[in-house]
């Protein structure tokens, strides 16, 4: 018999491969719908056809096998379902309450402070030279004081100036005043004797004088307590003779009082 022609044989075998061809791609298209391939990992493969013919109709595979997916859980695919975001903010914790700090209580301060009163008379000699005594070259200006206004001036002839005032033995004063020199490298003196009741000077119980050597006005003020036997004590101005001359302004003595 005569061997069939390469057409005739073709014809033959194409419903065959045809056959084999849309049976494998049944079996991957069951394939994929039982195993879904795993995208997290790119590597999953198709599983066995003995695995296949072990599932009944309707069952789902072993959790084992499936990379421990379960029957009904989502396909890696889909994106995750969000939850709605709160429409309020958490309710703060007692913890996380920052309570405001307690304000503190100011405690008012006691303790000496400088009475109002100038216990210097004329202290700032709007009434020229009354209430003091004078010697030497001593007189009062105008235009050279604190604010351009009057002072007390003692010349290059020198000077001496004091007045009287009542105090109280064992009590705090404290002496203030304002002055100044001409020409720098000289002074002048503004300081306190102590007396007894006879007018009898206790010198060695006075306290240092102020001492001023600027040539533009300057404050100085210094504290003293006369001690027992001091009835009234004199607060001087004196300069040397010499070329400059020595101004005064504002003298005051002021007590020390308790408050509180």
């Amino acid at each position: 018999m005569r061997a069939p022609s390469m057409r005739r044989r073709y014809e033959r075998t194409l419903p065959i491969l045809l056959a084999l061809v849309a049976a494998a791609a049944v079996t991957a298209a069951i394939a994929l719908l039982v195993f879904p391939k795993d995208g997290g990992d790119g590597g999953q493969t198709a599983p066995e056809a003995g695995v296949l013919e072990g599932l009944d109709a309707g069952s789902s595979p072993p959790a084992e096998e499936t990379g421990g997916e379960m029957a009904g859980a989502p396909s890696p695919t889909e994106p995750p379902k969000l939850t709605a975001l709160p429409t309020e903010p958490p309710t703060p914790t007692a913890r996380g309450i920052r309570r405001p700090s307690p304000t503190p209580t100011v405690t008012p301060t006691s303790g000496p402070v400088l009475a109002e009163r100038n216990v210097v008379p004329n202290g700032g000699f709007s009434e020229g030279l009354d209430g003091w005594y004078v010697e030497g070259d001593v007189g009062v200006v105008d235009g050279v004081g604190r604010n351009d206004g009057l002072a007390v001036r003692i010349g290059a002839g020198g000077g001496y100036l004091d007045v009287k005032i009542a105090i109280e033995p064992g009590t705090t004063y404290r002496l203030q005043a304002w002055a100044n020199v001409a020409f720098a490298g000289d002074s002048g003196q503004v300081g306190i004797r102590y007396h007894d009741r006879a007018d009898n000077r206790i010198e060695g119980e006075e306290p240092e004088p102020l001492i001023f050597d600027e040539t533009t006005l300057t404050r100085r003020s210094m504290r003293f307590t006369p001690p027992d036997g001091v009835t009234f004590v004199r607060v001087y101005l004196w300069k040397n003779s010499d070329s400059t001359e020595f101004v005064v302004d504002d003298v005051s003595v002021r007590e020390f009082v308790t408050t509180g």
